[in-house]
């Protein structure tokens, strides 16, 4: 789970698997740096290195408990 700003700049990061730090930040930075180079017309969905990254663009500030109950009903439906 990563979240950045529209700026790159990362809010959160959360691995569910053990992934060294120096590992972890280059990753997130390659990620962030796809997904913000996109364009708005192609889909939300991408492949890097095998992972398959979702993304969502918001027009504005989300509030916290409005991700974490869309994580929740993901979580759900991989169950």
């Amino acid at each position: 789970l990563i979240l950045f700003s529209r700026h790159g700049k990362l809010r959160l990061s959360k691995y569910f698997v053990p992934v060294p730090e120096k590992e972890r930040n280059k990753t997130n930075h390659e990620v962030i740096a796809i997904a913000l180079n996109r364009q708005n017309t192609w889909c939300n969905i991408f492949h890097h290195k095998g992972i398959k990254y979702c993304y969502k663009r918001f027009g504005q500030k989300v509030p916290c408990e409005r991700l974490a109950s869309h994580f929740e009903t993901l979580d759900r439906k991989n169950n």
